[in-house]
């Protein structure tokens, strides 16, 4: 089958095959586009079922647990359960916070986070920001996902 694909390609100018790459390109763009968008809208499902969840022990165990719009299902003091209105400040500072705040993140969730936070951001953007703080050594990657890298205690 190998074989056979190389014969046509073989078969093909070279116009004619950097129009189909360029093709073939634009084509994986809109797929990821999707993926990222379906993967959002998944995230964002899940959390709401994960507020659900927190609301409903809430109601069974009263006011110690709250509601937190982390990924995580444990109990949570921090955040509230609504959307900032905007966020206008420094983007990666606030992915590591929400790095820190979770139990690791894949990219997807910390977009669907930021976004909660009210920080629009975009795929590319967001793996620039993970790149980044990987090479400062404040998170590190584990079967896909981001976690924050264990701080040394002083004193």
């Amino acid at each position: 089958m190998e074989t056979a694909f190389i014969e046509t390609i073989n078969a093909y100018d070279t116009s004619t095959l950097k129009k189909e790459q360029e093709n073939l390109r634009l084509t994986l763009e809109k797929q990821k586009r999707i993926i990222d968008e379906v993967s959002k809208a998944y995230n964002v499902t899940q959390r709401a079922i994960q507020i659900i969840d927190l609301a409903l022990r809430m109601r069974e165990e009263g006011p110690a647990v709250s509601v937190s719009p982390t990924a995580s299902t444990s109990p949570s003091t921090s955040a509230s359960p609504s959307p900032a209105p905007g966020y206008d400040g420094d983007k990666q500072a606030l992915a590591l916070e929400i790095i820190r705040r979770s139990n690791g993140l894949s990219r997807g969730d910390l977009i669907a986070e930021m976004d909660w936070e009210g920080a629009e951001i975009n795929a590319q953007y967001t793996s620039t920001i993970l790149q980044r703080l990987k090479k400062r050594g404040e998170v590190y990657t584990k079967d896909g996902k981001y976690y924050p890298t264990p701080r040394e205690k002083t004193g």
